[in-house]
């Protein structure tokens, strides 16, 4: 079963006010992503007619907590 949450954190807040931690658990496993407003916009300018998938994957990359 999956299941997401959207929590604030202080790594997400050190990105700004509209920074969101969102974790989505997998099983019994947790995987948290820092988005900031910065990294979605990245994402939304990058995506083009031809290409969304390499767009989408270097997003989720980029904002996955380690």
């Amino acid at each position: 079963m999956t299941k997401t949450k959207q929590t604030p954190s202080n790594q997400a807040e050190k990105k700004g006010p509209l920074a969101k931690t969102v974790t989505l658990e997998i099983d019994d496993q947790e995987v948290d992503f820092n988005v900031s407003l910065a990294h979605y916009n990245r994402f939304v300018n990058s995506v083009t007619a031809d290409d969304k998938v390499s767009p989408a994957c270097n997003f989720l990359t980029s904002t996955v907590a380690t």
